[in-house]
């Protein structure tokens, strides 16, 4: 009897002891949903935030505060938060047809469409019916073109070609540019898009060739019994031949992308170009001078002389092959920011490819005002046997200036000859090395369906041209440099 006394009195002092703490608790929760829900009628939107990240680190977390918080987070354009946010009252009631709803939209909002129409799987068709803006097979059309104005032609097609020993050198130049495009972005699914671009490229080209050749020159002329004497000196003198054409690339480009749960995605992407331009073929041969050697009045009689000498024959031909680009890209999103690894091979003007980049994109801030991306690529190549590895850094910092306006800024340093970006998008195929390229684009949405755009673009190029020498076997490279500046206007058209 004595026992069971002291074990009850043991109980009501444990419960006792406790039972503050439990109070206290009840209490803070109170607080907390009370003040969130007050702030979140008087639409206090910092306040709900505050009071609901203090609540969270004190392990009250439920689905109305988080449904408040998303609600505040997207009020204050802190969208990335927002889907933080709304994700969670998800996770506490994940058939809720109005977090679904908000969530949806707030991917729309942040450009996200695929993760948007991947969440739809899980809708219930009523969810789906009541949608705003609901998945189509065909999301939206791209077109646009523009030109690019190079110097070379003005600062290099006067360049001295021959040296003091010089037997041929020979110098290839690309000019100015126009180009066009057109591409599709479709839905195949909620989670599978496909993406397919054509695009046409035309380039001023000139090929230059300078070499040396023999000519006689009289030296004197003997009066003879029997006529006239003629004596020669050899003498060279150089031979300049110039062919002006245009190289015709026809692009197609498309991309199948895989969008999976929890922010992960993948993209298979393909780019094949079919060039054709005009190949200036050289062939060297024997020529022979012939000339007077004597001349014999009394008989009517000429002597000739003759003389072999090196020289060349150009054969201009029609030339078409094809090169191609193909890889991956395999993204990680983790709303304010999302990681990609790209991996590409590729086969471009008889060379082979390889490379491997990795690109950061992220927001500068709370909201999506400021937003950047780099990207890192490590690149290798083999040109028949020649084997090189080159770095390439990329960066772009955007700004929305205007309420539906941005504006944004791309430099990218490294030799870009045979190098691919924009998972495979832009080839660089050019024959010439890249020292930088800068890039300012200007963005503005007219409605919901119009969206305009124009680059301006600087690129510094570095080429070489080819000398033959009787005192060097094989050929020697020699440098020359240029700028071209571009401008391009795209149209994309939403559906």
């Amino acid at each position: 009897m004595m026992n069971r006394i002291l074990f009850t009195a043991f109980l009501l002092v444990i419960v006792s002891g406790l039972l503050p703490v439990k109070l206290k608790a009840e209490s803070n929760f109170r607080t907390y949903d009370s003040i969130t829900y007050q702030a979140y009628i008087n639409q206090n939107w910092p306040l709900v935030l505050q009071v609901g990240n203090e609540a969270i680190s004190h392990d009250f977390d439920y689905y109305y505060l988080r449904m408040r918080m998303g609600a505040a987070a997207y009020e204050l354009s802190y969208l990335p938060l927002a889907i933080v946010h709304y994700e969670k009252a998800l996770e506490f009631n994940n058939g809720d047809p109005t977090a679904q709803k908000i969530l949806y939209h707030v991917f729309l909002a942040m450009g996200k469409n695929p993760q948007a129409y991947r969440l739809t799987k899980i809708f219930n068709p009523q969810v789906i019916a009541g949608l705003n803006y609901k998945m189509k097979l065909s999301e939206a059309a791209y077109a646009g073109g523009g030109a690019s104005f190079s110097n070379n032609f003005d600062r290099n097609s006067n360049t001295s070609l021959i040296g003091n020993d010089n037997m041929m050198s020979s110098q290839l130049l690309f000019g100015d540019k126009q180009f066009y495009y057109g591409g599709i972005q479709f839905n195949l699914s909620p989670s599978l898009g496909f993406y397919l671009e054509y695009d046409h490229l035309s380039v001023d080209k000139r090929t230059r060739f300078a070499y040396v050749e023999d000519e006689l020159e009289v030296s004197s002329i003997r009066h003879e019994s029997w006529g006239y004497q003629f004596e020669y000196n050899t003498a060279q003198h150089v031979v300049e031949k110039e062919f002006n054409n245009k190289l015709q690339q026809d692009q197609l480009y498309a991309n199948l992308r895989l969008q999976l749960e929890k922010g992960w995605s993948v993209s298979l992407f393909g780019n094949g170009l079919f060039i054709k331009t005009d190949r200036i073929e050289v062939e060297p041969y024997e020529g022979t001078l012939t000339d007077t050697l004597a001349f014999m009045p009394d008989f009517n009689e000429v002597q000739y002389y003759n003389q072999n000498y090196l020289t060349y024959r150009f054969k201009q031909l029609d030339t078409t092959f094809f090169n191609y680009v193909a890889g991956f890209h395999l993204t990680k999103d983790y709303n304010q920011l999302s990681v990609g690894f790209t991996g590409i091979t590729s086969n471009i003007n008889d060379a082979k490819q390889k490379q491997v980049s990795l690109d950061v994109f992220y927001y500068l801030g709370r909201s999506v005002n400021f937003y950047g991306i780099t990207e890192a690529t490590w690149m290798y190549q083999n040109w028949y046997g020649y084997k090189t590895n080159r770095f390439i850094f990329r960066q772009v910092l955007g700004h929305k200036i205007f309420k539906t306006s941005w504006l944004e800024a791309e430099y990218i340093h490294g030799d870009l000859n045979n190098a691919s970006i924009k998972s495979g998008m832009i080839v660089f195929n050019h024959a010439d090395n890249t020292d930088y390229r800068m890039e300012i684009m200007f963005h503005a949405m007219f409605g919901q369906h119009l969206d305009l755009s124009i680059r301006y673009q600087y690129v510094s190029f570095a080429g070489n041209y080819y000398e033959t020498s009787v005192t060097y076997p094989g050929y020697i490279s020699k440098p020359f440099e240029y700028q071209a500046q571009n401008i391009i206007g795209g149209i994309k058209w939403t559906f």
